[in-house]
């Protein structure tokens, strides 16, 4: 926050008020900080999780109180593993907590198998198997072998919910679904192999078995 002026008299407080209605004043939540005029910055914690909060700069001297423009954030939801989200399950949660991996619902296609896809063929870029490489190799998977119905394009052409950015997992992804979700008998699956996106050699790839 900035305050350029102090309307001929001394800014004696100043600060941010919020709450979870429009137009917050004084007297629902503030934090001060400090006096007189110039920039200022505030960190407020212990917000509620999935919340919409509306915010305003303030400033008070013996005239009155006057507001800045009003800000509107809303905070993140505490994401938790088998939470539903964004059309699936969560499976996985990195370390800084706002960020992870979702399962979709159900199996991909629904009461039969499909093929991992042009056996034979060594794909570049659809080798690795850590958390975080599912989506490379879904994509050179789709870009590198012209079969339908493969399991990774299957995935690459889902739309779900409104979601259309699902992929097959790697070999690392998918033994997190297992034991984060099916173990603990969340998710949509069946006691069956399921593909990963890893290339083991152009004839082999990764399964996990549910």
């Amino acid at each position: 926050c900035n305050i350029t002026s102090d309307g001929g008299g001394e800014i004696t407080t100043r600060g941010i008020c919020y709450a979870t209605t429009t137009n917050p004043t004084i007297s629902n939540n503030i934090l001060t900080s400090g006096s007189g005029t110039g920039s200022y910055s505030i960190t407020i914690s212990g917000l509620s999780s999935s919340t919409t909060y509306y915010l305003r700069a303030f400033a008070t001297n013996i005239a009155g109180t006057a507001y800045g423009n009003e800000i509107i954030v809303t905070t993140n939801p505490v994401f938790t593993i088998g939470m539903s989200y964004q059309g699936g399950l969560i499976f996985y949660i990195d370390g800084t907590g706002n960020h992870g991996l979702i399962a979709s619902l159900s199996n991909i296609p629904t009461g039969s198998t499909a093929s991992w896809g042009c056996s034979g063929t060594a794909l570049s870029s659809c080798n690795g198997t850590a958390v975080g490489t599912g989506l490379t190799n879904t994509n050179a998977i789709v870009s590198g072998c012209t079969t339908s119905n493969i399991a990774a394009r299957l995935c690459y052409n889902l739309s779900q919910d409104g979601y259309d950015d699902w992929f097959l997992p790697s070999k690392d992804e998918l033994y997190q679904m297992y034991t984060n979700l099916k173990m603990n008998g969340l998710g949509g699956f069946t006691a069956s192999y399921y593909w990963s996106s890893s290339q083991y050699t152009p004839e082999c790839a990764w399964m996990q078995y549910f």
